[in-house]
Protein backbone atom coordinates (compact mmCIF):
# COMPACT_ATOMS: atom_id res chain seq x y z
CA UNK A 1 0.00 0.00 0.00
CA UNK A 2 0.94 3.73 -0.99
CA UNK A 3 0.95 6.65 1.41
CA UNK A 4 -2.14 7.58 -0.85
CA UNK A 5 -4.18 4.55 0.61
CA UNK A 6 -3.68 3.35 -3.13
CA UNK A 7 -3.51 -0.71 -2.89
CA UNK A 8 -5.42 -0.92 0.50
CA UNK A 9 -7.67 -4.22 0.62
CA UNK A 10 -10.56 -1.89 1.29
CA UNK A 11 -10.47 -0.02 -1.80
CA UNK A 12 -12.23 -1.43 -4.90
CA UNK A 13 -12.12 -0.29 -8.49
CA UNK A 14 -9.40 2.36 -7.28
CA UNK A 15 -7.59 2.11 -10.79
CA UNK A 16 -11.12 2.34 -13.11
CA UNK A 17 -12.14 5.34 -10.51
CA UNK A 18 -8.59 7.22 -11.64
CA UNK A 19 -9.67 6.46 -15.74
CA UNK A 20 -12.83 8.26 -14.84
CA UNK A 21 -11.79 11.00 -13.18
CA UNK A 22 -8.83 12.01 -15.92
CA UNK A 23 -12.16 10.95 -19.08
CA UNK A 24 -13.81 13.98 -17.49
CA UNK A 25 -14.08 16.53 -20.10
CA UNK A 26 -14.95 19.43 -17.93
CA UNK A 27 -11.77 21.08 -16.59
CA UNK A 28 -13.44 22.18 -13.19
CA UNK A 29 -15.42 19.19 -12.84
CA UNK A 30 -11.98 17.32 -13.31
CA UNK A 31 -10.10 19.15 -10.54
CA UNK A 32 -12.55 18.57 -8.17
CA UNK A 33 -12.51 15.14 -9.13
CA UNK A 34 -9.44 14.55 -8.46
CA UNK A 35 -9.59 16.68 -5.09
CA UNK A 36 -11.82 14.62 -3.71
CA UNK A 37 -10.68 11.15 -4.75
CA UNK A 38 -7.09 12.63 -3.31
CA UNK A 39 -9.13 13.10 -0.03
CA UNK A 40 -10.78 9.90 -0.29
CA UNK A 41 -7.84 7.46 -0.99
CA UNK A 42 -5.82 9.36 1.70
CA UNK A 43 -7.96 7.79 4.35
CA UNK A 44 -6.56 4.17 3.34
CA UNK A 45 -2.92 5.86 4.19
CA UNK A 46 -2.32 5.59 7.75
CA UNK A 47 -0.78 8.77 9.15
CA UNK A 48 2.79 7.64 11.10
CA UNK A 49 1.77 9.36 13.95
CA UNK A 50 -1.43 7.44 14.70
CA UNK A 51 -1.94 4.69 16.64
CA UNK A 52 -3.32 1.33 14.96
CA UNK A 53 -6.58 1.45 16.58
CA UNK A 54 -7.12 5.04 15.58
CA UNK A 55 -6.31 4.12 12.05
CA UNK A 56 -9.02 0.98 11.85
CA UNK A 57 -11.72 2.88 13.51
CA UNK A 58 -11.45 5.49 10.54
CA UNK A 59 -11.62 2.99 8.28
CA UNK A 60 -14.84 1.76 6.27
CA UNK A 61 -16.39 -1.86 7.89
CA UNK A 62 -16.69 -2.45 4.10
CA UNK A 63 -15.16 -2.55 0.75
CA UNK A 64 -15.14 1.28 -0.43
CA UNK A 65 -16.20 0.95 -4.73
CA UNK A 66 -14.41 4.55 -5.34
CA UNK A 67 -15.43 4.01 -8.60
CA UNK A 68 -19.14 4.38 -7.35
CA UNK A 69 -18.23 7.17 -5.07
CA UNK A 70 -16.87 9.04 -8.57
CA UNK A 71 -19.72 8.91 -10.38
CA UNK A 72 -21.69 10.01 -6.90
CA UNK A 73 -19.74 12.94 -6.82
CA UNK A 74 -19.10 13.14 -10.17
CA UNK A 75 -23.00 13.69 -10.59
CA UNK A 76 -22.98 16.52 -8.03
CA UNK A 77 -19.83 18.64 -9.53
CA UNK A 78 -21.34 18.83 -12.81
CA UNK A 79 -24.40 20.69 -11.38
CA UNK A 80 -22.63 24.59 -11.32
CA UNK A 81 -25.74 26.58 -10.95
CA UNK A 82 -27.10 24.49 -8.03
CA UNK A 83 -22.63 24.29 -6.18
CA UNK A 84 -22.67 28.47 -7.12
CA UNK A 85 -25.70 28.74 -4.79
CA UNK A 86 -24.74 26.76 -1.98
CA UNK A 87 -21.70 28.55 -2.03
CA UNK A 88 -23.70 31.50 -1.90
CA UNK A 89 -24.57 30.53 1.56
CA UNK A 90 -28.69 28.49 0.09
CA UNK A 91 -29.80 25.49 1.15
CA UNK A 92 -29.62 21.50 -1.00
CA UNK A 93 -33.32 22.68 -1.28
CA UNK A 94 -33.88 25.82 -2.33
CA UNK A 95 -30.44 25.55 -4.22
CA UNK A 96 -31.22 22.69 -6.45
CA UNK A 97 -35.24 22.66 -5.63
CA UNK A 98 -35.23 19.06 -4.41
CA UNK A 99 -37.31 18.54 -1.59
CA UNK A 100 -34.89 16.50 0.01
CA UNK A 101 -36.27 17.82 3.70
CA UNK A 102 -40.14 17.00 3.14
CA UNK A 103 -40.56 20.26 2.37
Amino acid sequence: MTETGEGHPLVVNGRGAFDMVEEETEPVVRELLRMSTSIAMMQFAKPKEMGDAEFQMRLPEAPFDMAFFVRVVQQMFRQRHTLEAILRGQSVAAASGWDIEGE
